[in-house]
């Protein structure tokens, strides 16, 4: 039996971890796990309230030195992410070395714990889907720490986040895309999109790249269900039974050598083929949206 996440009868998510195989603990979930799960969420919103504050207090070393507060933006993403992990029972494990800034870094993207996971390994300057600037508190703080925000329904606006990237890049920062632009259960890596690689392709810039994997305990639901979001489950709820697992495993693994083309349609190929090379796919649930949608379950409206 898979351990049960439990969610209040009446609502809609209820279906969704019966749907992927998780028993649903009817009696509510055990002591030990609504602590966990409470603390956990009270801590991350703590502790990240705390880390943009002290980066607010920091700002003067940034009128007074530009290097100085990009420095340190960098270590206060860091010290965030880093003990961000450790409240929320992320254990990290690093393959290959990761790269040093200036850099262009692209990746696979499987769950809003990406942005923690290599803010804590690298610090660096993420590109975001605009719908993350209105999240309530996180947005706010996203902004504050340097994320670049785009509007992936506008076409034009790919030109204005492409010199924003430019600039990233000449004022020595690092920088991370996730350049299959949505979230995915883990199966493979998913096509690269193009649009944000054109800066890197005109010219000819070296672009790092990563493989990011998780793994929950045995006895517990897979990876693929309580990590990945992938499905269209609230961010609330996904976050509370992620919150209840006693741990789980983030592996990063950092590429060889960066990839240098002078196209960007190329440049997303030969990324894509390298990432899906070192890339460990992500344990599934005993039931995957495709079987449920397949055999026609009514209780998993999710998708996307």
């Amino acid at each position: 039996m898979v351990r049960g996440v439990s969610f209040r009868r009446g609502t809609g998510c209820a279906s969704w971890p019966r749907a992927a195989g998780i028993e649903v603990n009817k009696n509510g979930a055990g002591v030990l796990e609504s602590i966990r799960m409470v603390t956990r969420m009270a801590a991350v919103l703590s502790w990240t309230v705390a880390a943009f504050g002290i980066r607010v207090l920091g700002a003067p070393v940034g009128w007074l030195s530009p290097a100085l507060g990009r420095k340190w933006r960098r270590w206060i993403f860091r010290a965030w992410g880093r003990v961000t992990w450790r409240i929320i029972g992320m254990r990290v494990e690093v393959h290959g070395t990761p790269p040093s800034p200036p850099f262009i870094q692209v990746t696979n993207h499987v769950s809003y714990l990406d942005t923690a996971l290599m803010g804590g390994l690298m610090g660096c300057v993420f590109v975001a889907k605009a719908e993350m600037e209105r999240w309530p508190v996180f947005g706010r703080i996203a902004k504050g720490m340097g994320t670049i925000f785009i509007r992936r329904d506008r076409m034009r606006d790919t030109v204005r986040v492409n010199d924003l990237i430019t600039k990233v890049i000449d004022s020595e920062e690092g920088l991370q895309i996730f350049a299959e632009s949505t979230t995915s259960r883990g199966v493979e890596v998913r096509p690269f999109k193009t649009a944000l690689l054109e800066p890197a392709a005109r010219r000819r810039y070296p672009v790092h790249y990563a493989a990011i994997t998780y793994r929950t305990p045995e006895g517990y639901p897979a990876a693929a269900d309580v990590v990945c979001w992938w499905t269209m489950v609230p961010f609330l709820w996904h976050a509370l039974a992620l919150f209840r697992l006693p741990y789980f495993n983030a592996s990063v693994t950092f590429g060889e050598a960066p990839i240098v083309a002078d196209d960007r349609k190329a440049l997303a190929l030969e990324l894509r083929d390298a990432v899906q090379r070192i890339f460990v796919p992500i344990p599934q649930g005993p039931a995957t949206l495709d079987k449920a949608l397949k055999e026609g379950l009514p209780d998993y409206p999710f998708a996307r």
